[in-house]
């Protein structure tokens, strides 16, 4: 498993994708609980995704749908 999620880590593919309601207030929470982002907010068109990396080698993704 290790050199499986070092690779995705390495090439900064998420390894588990979690949707939310508000990619931004999410962000803006974790971030003030000390959480490190690797991306910050990004506008990708009909959705709304922000990265962090969970401390033991992975990344995860937050999505969230823009409103309509």
């Amino acid at each position: 498993m290790k050199p499986y999620r070092d690779a995705l880590a390495d090439d900064g593919i998420p390894l588990a994708q979690f949707a939310v309601d508000d990619v931004e207030a999410e962000y803006q929470r974790l971030l003030a609980s000390g959480v490190v982002f690797t991306q910050q907010p990004t506008d990708i068109g009909p959705a709304m995704v922000a990265v962090f990396d969970d401390t033991c080698g992975n990344l995860i993704q937050l999505i969230g749908a823009k409103p309509a």
